[in-house]
This record gives C-alpha cells, sequence and structure tokens, in this order.
C-alpha cells in the first residue's frame, strides 16, 4: 500500500527506472552469456603460467574472440569452461591490431560451441550492459553498469561501461539487454582516471580466414612480446612497482635469455625487491654479454650510505605538519556534510587523500596549517580499490609537500599519524606497523597509531617524515586495527590533466541512479537485504540524489522498522525538504502518520 500511493505521487517517473528486463529474462541472459565465456591462459617454453584472461566464443566452429595483449608472449595457450574443462588453442584466424584484438581457434569438444553475435550498431549512452567473464581465480563473475560514452582513440572505438571488472577479466563479454555482445571488456586508464571498457570487434575480424598454427605465430611474433615486456618492466620500475618489475624482467628474459638489456632490467627488478642475491647472479650473467650494463647494475648496488636521520617527534610534527590539509566536503546548499584529511605531494596544489573522502562531492574545500582556505579546482587521478584520490587546488603561492617512500616499511618500525579525527584539526599519535597485508593486488599496512572518522586520508609516516601510506580505515570492535593505503599503491596512480570537481560529481551521480535501478531490481526479487545495500551504496557514490533516502522510507517501513525509516527520512530532508514532506503526505495518505523523534542512528 505505500509503495503503491508513493508512485502515485511520483507519476510515471520511477516506472521508467524499473522498465528493465524480468528477472527471469535477465538469468537465461547471464546463462546464455556465461557458457559462451571462458578463461584463457598463456605458458611458456618450461610449462609456466605467464597470463590469465578470459576470451569470448563468437561463431559455434571454436572461433574465439580476445584481446591480442593476452596472447603476445606465451608459446602454449589453452581454455577452460565453466566446467573446467581445458581445450588447446588450435590456430589464430585473424588479428587487428588497431583494435587489439586477435580472433583463435579452439579445439572443438565434439558439439558445437556456444556463442555470442556481435551488436551491428553502437549502444546508445546509458543504455544497460552486462559484463561477464571469470576473475583470475576462475570465479564466474557478472557485473552491470551502462554505457558512458563512445569515443576513438588512435583509430580505435572504445565504449566506456561503468560496470566493474576484477583482476585477471580483460576478454570477458560485454552484452545488451538483447544478449548481443558489444565488445569484448578491458580495463586501462584515461587523464589518470582507471576505466573500464569494451572494444568491438572490426567485421574484418568476424570474416573466415586462413588458420595459422599458434605455435608458428608465437615465434613470428617473439620480438614484439619481448618488446612489450620490456616497455612494462620499465614502466614498473619507473614507478617502483616491484612485483610487476620482476615479473614483466623475467618475462623479457625468458623470451631472450641472450639480450643484455633485459638482464640489466631484471637485477634493478630484484634490487627493488630486497632480492640481493639474485641480483648479483643477473650481474654475471650481464659481464658476459655487456661490461658497460654491468657496470651500470653494479653501481646501483645498495651503497654504504645512510637513511635520513631520525629526529624528535615534537620536531617531526612541526616539520610535517604545514603540509596535511583539513579537507571540507559541502552540500549543494554549502553546508559541512563530511570532512576528512590530506596532504600535498608537490608544490603546485596537489593533494592526496582517500577516494571515499571526496566520493560523490559536488564542491569542497581544504584549510591549511596557516589558516587558508582553497577550493578543490580538479580530481586528476583516482584508484577506488585502493582508496585513493589525488586532486589539486590553486594556491597562493607554493605549497609545502611530503615526500613519498617506495621503500617498504618494516614490521614493528614507528609510525607518525597527523591528521583532523573527528574534526580535531592537526592531532598527532604515533605507533607501529603492525603488519603488512595485500587484497586484490592493493597493498594495504597495518598501524597500531590510532585513527578515526575525519583521519582518513592523512599521511602515515616513518620517523624521518617520509609517507609510507594513506590512513584509509580502521576495524570496529578490534583493538588498535588500523589500515593504511600503501606507497606501492599511490605510486602506481597516473595523475593527468583530470577533470573538475563538478564534471566528476556527474559520474558519481550516474553510478549512484545505476544503484537505485539495481536496488529496486532486488526489490521486485524479494531480496530486501541485497537491496538496502545497495540503495546504501548509492548515497555513498552521491548523497544529493534524494531517490536512495526514499526507497530506504518505504522498504524500513514495510519491514517495520520504524526507527530505521525516520532517521532514512530526517537525511532526506537535508537534501530535499520538498520531497521529504510529499513523501510524508503519500506516507501518511497510505497508511497514517509516522511517528515523530526521529534518532540519528549513525
Amino acid at each position: 500500500m505505500l509503495r503503491a500511493a508513493f508512485f502515485t505521487m511520483v507519476g510515471g517517473i520511477l516506472f521508467f527506472f524499473l522498465g528493465q528486463a524480468p528477472a527471469q529474462d535477465l538469468s537465461a541472459l547471464v546463462s546464455k552469456t556465461k557458457d559462451a565465456v571462458v578463461q584463457v591462459t598463456g605458458y611458456d617454453h618450461e610449462g609456466k603460467l605467464v597470463q590469465t584472461g578470459n576470451g569470448v566464443f563468437v561463431s559455434p566452429e571454436g572461433h574465439l574472440l580476445t584481446h591480442r595483449s593476452l596472447v603476445l608472449g606465451p608459446v602454449q595457450l589453452l581454455i577452460r569452461t565453466g566446467e573446467n574443462l581445458d581445450y588447446p588453442v588450435k590456430a589464430v584466424l585473424a588479428e587487428d591490431q588497431t583494435a587489439g584484438l586477435v580472433k583463435l581457434l579452439v579445439d572443438s569438444p565434439g558439439p558445437p560451441w556456444p556463442f555470442l553475435k556481435m551488436a551491428a550498431a553502437a549502444p546508445n549512452l546509458g543504455s544497460r550492459v552486462l559484463v561477464v567473464g571469470y576473475s583470475k581465480k576462475m570465479e564466474s563473475f557478472v557485473h552491470e553498469g551502462m554505457v558512458a560514452s563512445v569515443r576513438e582513440v588512435l583509430g580505435r572505438r572504445v565504449i566506456q561501461i561503468s560496470a566493474a571488472m576484477p583482476p585477471g577479466a580483460e576478454g570477458a563479454a560485454v552484452v545488451n539487454m538483447t544478449g548481443e555482445m558489444v565488445g569484448v571488456g578491458g580495463m586501462g586508464a584515461s587523464e589518470g582516471q582507471a576505466i573500464n571498457f569494451a572494444v568491438p570487434a572490426p567485421p574484418a575480424l568476424l570474416q573466415a580466414a586462413e588458420p595459422l598454427a599458434f605455435a608458428d605465430w608465437a615465434a613470428a611474433h617473439v620480438d614484439e612480446a619481448f618488446e612489450a615486456y620490456l616497455s612494462r618492466a620499465a614502466q614498473a620500475l619507473k614507478k617502483e612497482d616491484k612485483e610487476y618489475a620482476v615479473i614483466y624482467s623475467q618475462r623479457a628474459a625468458g623470451l631472450k635469455p641472450d639480450n643484455a638489456q633485459a638482464h640489466y632490467y631484471l637485477g634493478l627488478s630484484y634490487l627493488l625487491a630486497g632480492r640481493k642475491a639474485d641480483a648479483g647472479k643477473e650481474l654475471d650473467i650481464l659481464k658476459k654479454l655487456d661490461v658497460k650494463l654491468a657496470e651500470k647494475l653494479k653501481s646501483a648496488m645498495p651503497s654504504a650510505a645512510k637513511a635520513p636521520a631520525e629526529v624528535s617527534l615534537p620536531e617531526l610534527i612541526k616539520k610535517v605538519k604545514p603540509a596535511i590539509v583539513f579537507i571540507a566536503v559541502l552540500d549543494k546548499r554549502g553546508r559541512v556534510r563530511s570532512t576528512g584529511s590530506g596532504f600535498f605531494i608537490n608544490s603546485k596544489g596537489m593533494f592526496i587523500t582517500n577516494y571515499h573522502v571526496l566520493r560523490g562531492a559536488t564542491q569542497a574545500r581544504v584549510k591549511t596549517w596557516e589558516g587558508k582556505i582553497y577550493p578543490v579546482s580538479r580530481v586528476v587521478a583516482e584508484d577506488e580499490a585502493a582508496d585513493l584520490m589525488v586532486a589539486a587546488v590553486v594556491a597562493e603561492g607554493e605549497t609545502p609537500s611530503l615526500q613519498i617512500t617506495g621503500a617498504v616499511p618494516e614490521v614493528g618500525e614507528k609510525v607518525l599519524v597527523l591528521g583532523n579525527p573527528k574534526g580535531l584539526e592537526w592531532t598527532a599519535a604515533d605507533g607501529i606497523v603492525s603488519a603488512l597485508r595485500i587484497t586484490d593486488k592493493k597493498k594495504f599496512i597495518q598501524i597500531s597509531a590510532p585513527i578515526s572518522p575525519g583521519s582518513s586520508g592523512s599521511p602515515a609516516m616513518n620517523m624521518q617524515g617520509q609517507v609510507i601510506g594513506v590512513n584509509t580505515f580502521y576495524l570496529e570492535g578490534g583493538q588498535m586495527l588500523n589500515f593504511a593505503s600503501s606507497t606501492h599503491n599511490i605510486l602506481a596512480l597516473k595523475p593527468g590533466p583530470g577533470m573538475t570537481l563538478e564534471d566528476r560529481a556527474r559520474g558519481w551521480q550516474a553510478e549512484a541512479k545505476n544503484l537505485v535501478v539495481a536496488g529496486r531490481k532486488a526489490l521486485q526479487g524479494k531480496n530486501i537485504k541485497k537491496a538496502a545495500e545497495l540503495f546504501a551504496e548509492a548515497k555513498k557514490a552521491y548523497p544529493e540524489l534524494p531517490d536512495p533516502y526514499m526507497e530506504l522510507v518505504l522498504l524500513f517501513l514495510t519491514i517495520k522498522d520504524t526507527e530505521a525509516a525516520k532517521q532514512e527520512l530526517k537525511e532526506l530532508r537535508h537534501v530535499d525538504p520538498r520531497l521529504a514532506d510529499e513523501l510524508v503526505k503519500a506516507i501518511s495518505e497510505g497508511a497514517g502518520k509516522p511517528a515523530k523523534g526521529a534518532r540519528r542512528t549513525r
């Protein structure tokens, strides 16, 4: 009754959002798509796993479409189906270097392969899509999103989507709501922003072609694969990403064991990873291949230079305090909605904070230790998984900054935290590094220094004042279980021209609307818990959108949780007072006016 009354109040608006495929049809669509997607695994001459990804069958004869980068380097390819059955890739049928796609031929198990048809036309902006595939651990996933943009990049048509993709999911199927394949899923970056996209297959790639045995194709592309690995190794070394530096250097050296440059990069990578003995072995190899590079690697070996001397805590706090900023996120009426912390990373007003601090903000400002206040002008890089965001202000002069170290801290090392917990500006605390944690390739540092809401985005520093992490979250109910996103994640960010905070907010708004649609769909399926989670996430993505608050009011009333409903109504009144009044009126007419005295529960 309450929901019917509410639909009457808002007319056909919600009907538009709920105009989606029935749950049964969507289930069939996912099942059909999943059958056509497989995991692609590549192996080297020694049978070691080199890389993994996804592929999509586009014909019943076993024609498989995937990214060319996934098959460049391995000497053997296998595909694994959802039933955990492996089949060898027999040949390469066609490739398109501009699109970055390749069509493979897989040995047939007997019956025709399930396959997907490619959509003839580009999707409309805002249209719904599904991404279906397998993660690196061969765990199936289905993510929903929408088409954010369609653009041409270096002659390649790329369809940017809002749906997420886990590590190892490149090559997954991106399909529209009629079951046609929009393109092959991929991940990348644009203007410092991590993006997910789909690459449609050029028509010529889908045509019949003469097969070339995969072993022959791989042999013909050794030089290209080697250069690609060497380039990635160089990029990883530049970012001090020791994990990928070692991986790509090893792959390059494996393809060309007599190449001096590959062994030089591998030696540097081992040094970066603290593997001195392995670096010494590479030095011995280089002495036989290239004396100059051997001397260059030798000069990079650890010297007797001492680390910067520690200073007393009072001196250290005084030294770093000017680089720390207090962040206030404002709503559309200019009221402070939330607060956080951050710190400048260069002299031009660029600062780093947590992604969740600025998420959904249409306007925000920073306050410096000197009392100067600047509006946040641009977002230049972000990594939601690592909970990091780089933004900028236009300052009057040069801004004091902190040094970010790529060195991995040792467990037991002292750590200093300086932030704004609970709005208590520039509060200092110290502790130790308790442990090093890794989650989905994102590295976090567990520390004992206390952090609280408002500390998010503040630096965790060693006793030389160097940043070792960005304080991100703590576990409620635990004792000193606090975590900082490591500098490994920071150095992986790629700041670019970026966009204004207002422009970025439009993306968060679209994300929130998408979550609301998904929540309403969950309600249709009577999954109350999932719906509540999706509406709550929509509030975080864009707090100015009234829809999730309205839905939560009705949801909590439906399950007779009046206190929670009152709280959501109170929050809705802050976002849109007029709409809150209309909702109360609709509810009153439908089932009696809710009781007064709502109490904030969080």
